[in-house]
Formats: structure tokens, sequence, C-alpha cells
């Protein structure tokens, strides 16, 4: 993201490193731990974990519409805490992801970039709705 100088979202029809963005229907790849939570509690923090299916691994790229990551797992962060980025080729990441506290809060979409060698990007996108609760389970996993 940061290398195609913006912070926004990668989207279907993109290029990142001459290989093709393409979206790719919600399946294993998200997984959440909790039943397929899709709701968050504002200003609570969670580990979101990207456990991928392919043996040999894949590059990672995560992006939040709206709260902050924090470094954690060798992760990089961009794009004023907005971006997660990890370089080298693994099968199981981490990262810690701050949910707003400031409105609007509303929908966050996060966005998964995997790269699995050479070829086409695959997309995978979850929205997260604001919890009308104070608890949400604090461990997802992509």
């Amino acid at each position: 993201v940061t290398r195609m100088d913006r912070c926004r979202a990668p989207e279907e029809g993109d290029m990142i490193m001459a290989n093709p963005v393409e979206v790719i229907p919600l399946s294993n790849e998200l997984v959440f731990d909790d039943g397929r939570a899709v709701e968050y509690v504002p200003g609570t923090t969670y580990t979101l974990a990207i456990n991928g299916p392919h043996p040999g691994g894949a590059e990672h790229l995560l992006h939040a519409s709206q709260g902050q990551f924090s470094e954690s797992d060798g992760a990089f962060i961009k794009c004023k805490g907005q971006v997660a980025a990890w370089m080298g080729v693994a099968t199981n990441r981490s990262v810690q992801w701050s949910a707003p506290l400031a409105k609007p809060l509303g929908t966050v979409v996060l966005t998964l970039g995997s790269a699995h060698g050479y070829g086409p990007v695959s997309l995978y996108t979850l929205n997260l709705t604001q919890s009308k609760s104070t608890w949400a389970s604090r461990s997802h996993e992509f």
C-alpha cells in the first residue's frame, strides 16, 4: 500500500507489484474464533490472527477503515495505524487492533490482501458493526 503512495485498501483491478488484485468470496481464510463475530466494542483492543490455508505461506497486508493497529508479530504499521504489513512469507500472523473510540463509528471494514507467490493477490473483506452491548470477543482469526 505505501509502495503505491496511498493508504487506502486495495481494490479489485488494482495492481500490486505487477500482480492483479482479485476479490475472493469469504472462505476459510477469514474465520473467527467465536463463530464469525461481526461486531466490535468501541475502544476495545482485539487480537486479529491470520491463519492461511496455503502450506507454503503467503505475504499479507491488512487494512482497517477505522481504528488502529499496533506493532506485534513483526508487522510494520503504516498510514497512521490503519495498515499492517508483513515482509516475507508465513502461514500464521497476528496483530493488535484497537477499535475506534471517536465518533462517527459505524461499520469498520477489514481488508486482507494475501499473495501466495507470483500471480494474483487475493483480497478478502470483513465488515464489523458497532456492538450494541459493551462486550465482544477479543480474539478473531482470519
